[in-house]
């Protein structure tokens, strides 16, 4: 998100075989914190546009004119049936439509609500824990299995747990947020259908049915090319054999809403994480990597260097007897280390500069 930097490798013993030179951290400029910011405003800014516009469109939209006796429309509409449709098609295409829209939009937006997610949840995640602690087993989770069904459980066990007002927000959000994009396909799919073309119809004298828009009435009689008409007779709707496919002005209105909020909620979450988090400001954002590193070293000073002949099933027991950790960074003149471990004490020495970093010893 942020490019790529130079990477100082070191000769390690013989052969080809190299090491990362000890990095001294620096902070990010303010002109690409001043850029995320103005995209992150664009897109929330974007998505609430789309939903008013999508609202105005219901409300400007002019009501059916039922002339008449003719009051029965067809078809009968309400808030969550397709009302804007689009084309004249057979069966097969329309659903080809309806499934290209519900893989490529809803797998798409719910994959880019994913990694937006995988990343800020990360930022917020490294700024409470430069002041709380939180298990192991839940960090690793967040880290690693970010919108997992299995995750969500040790979330709320978190937010019901003892942690600052901070840390209980963020984690219901992250429940919140998880629960929206892991079902957001279908809500997607919720917004978009096809429906059967469907012509107004009125019986004839003859028995048969002819087209309302054919027919000329006055008082209570009716006649038409195709015959006299009496009384007041009620409309019919006769599906034809083509179809149309489009939106649910009703579902849309309700998705994107849903969508705004969301979108304010990780703008909210992003705008305070880079703006407290000392992690984020010097540079030292999470990631896989980085994530797999932090937890490996937490565990072995936790469960000691011989665990490589234990299963899955063991680690995971003896991981979920571990106490709290949280990040600490210490400084010693120019040199210090960052860790993930158990009664922490503080992340200041992030705000020190010339500081290089290394392997605690």
């Amino acid at each position: 998100m942020m490019g790529s930097e130079q990477v100082e490798l070191l000769p390690v013993g013989t052969g080809n075989r190299t090491t990362l030179a000890p990095k001294t951290l620096k902070p990010i400029t303010p002109k690409k914190r001043t850029l995320l910011t103005t995209l992150f405003i664009l897109g929330s800014v974007g998505m609430t546009t789309l939903w008013l516009v999508t609202i105005l469109m219901i409300l400007l939209e002019p009501a059916p004119i039922a002339d008449g006796p003719f009051a029965n429309p067809c078809p009968q509409l309400t808030a969550f049936t397709v009302t804007l449709s689009f084309g004249s098609m057979s069966y097969n295409d329309a659903k080809l439509i309806d499934a290209i829209w519900n893989l490529g939009i809803g797998r798409g937006v719910q994959a880019l609500a994913g990694w937006m997610s995988y990343k800020i949840f990360g930022m917020a995640m490294l700024r409470i824990m430069q002041q709380d602690q939180i298990t192991i087993d839940l960090y690793a989770a967040i880290s690693f299995r970010t919108l997992s069904i299995l995750t969500i459980p040790k979330v709320v066990l978190a937010a019901i747990s003892r942690c600052s007002w901070r840390g209980r927000m963020l984690f219901i959000w992250i429940i919140i947020s998880s629960i929206y994009i892991l079902a957001m396909p279908t809500l997607l799919d919720l917004m978009t259908g096809y429906i059967t073309k469907q012509s107004a119809m009125v019986p004839s004298s003859n028995g048969g049915l002819v087209p309302l828009q054919t027919v000329n009435y006055s008082s209570s009689q009716f006649f038409s090319s195709h015959g006299w008409i009496y009384g007041p007779s009620g409309v019919t709707c006769v599906p034809e054999s083509e179809y149309q496919w489009g939106f649910s002005l009703g579902w849309t209105i309700a998705v994107l809403g849903t969508l705004m909020v969301w979108s304010w909620g990780m703008f909210g979450l992003w705008f305070d994480a880079q703006k407290n988090g000392l992690f984020w400001q010097m540079g030292r954002r999470s990631g896989l990597y980085r994530n797999i590193l932090d937890v490996a070293n937490a565990l072995e000073d936790a469960l000691g260097p011989d665990t490589c002949a234990y299963n899955d099933d063991e680690l995971t027991t003896a991981v979920e007897k571990l106490e709290p950790v949280g990040f600490e960074a210490v400084a010693n003149g120019t040199t210090g280390f960052i860790a993930l471990r158990h009664d922490p004490v503080g992340c200041s020495a992030l705000r020190s500069s010339g500081v290089e970093y290394k392997r605690r010893e």
